[in-house]
């Protein structure tokens, strides 16, 4: 007995079989038969092949799928290798200028370490001032 593919639709006469409860149509492969093989063999090449161009569209549209996927995974890597990359630069370049904001911090700080020592020379030549003016005040009183 032939078992049909449900992706072939055999079209042929048919013979009822009958039993007492069941009543089941099958088809009928033999009715002429050479113009019913030349028929039936018709029908078939012309199911394959129209299954082969089904398979072939299928096929395509996968290729085509697939390649639109790989397409947006390599753009998207790139994208993400640039992000990365001017991720890496501008944090190289902030590290470079904080390193540099320390380094002048320091400097300034050495700096001011100076003007405090200046602060206390002044502090003690205001006192010196002080103390000689107060002396030549008193000396021009007494004169």
């Amino acid at each position: 007995p032939l078992n049909p593919s449900p992706f072939i639709s055999i079209q042929a006469t048919t013979t009822p079989i009958t039993t007492p409860s069941l009543s089941i149509t099958t088809p009928d492969l033999y009715p002429n038969q050479e113009s019913g093989q030349d028929e039936f063999l018709k029908m078939i090449e012309q199911n394959a092949l129209e299954c082969s161009q089904n398979l072939v569209t299928l096929m395509e549209s996968l290729k085509s799928g697939l390649h639109g996927v790989s397409s947006n995974g390599v753009q998207y890597m790139s994208v993400y290798k640039m992000a990365n990359d001017n991720l890496n630069e501008q944090v190289n370049q902030s590290l470079l200028g904080m390193h540099l904001f320390i380094t002048k911090c320091q400097s300034l700080s050495d700096e001011l370490k100076k003007v405090e020592e200046l602060q206390k020379q002044i502090r003690e030549i205001r006192k010196i001032v002080d103390i000689f003016e107060g002396k030549l005040v008193r000396t021009i009183r007494e004169n």
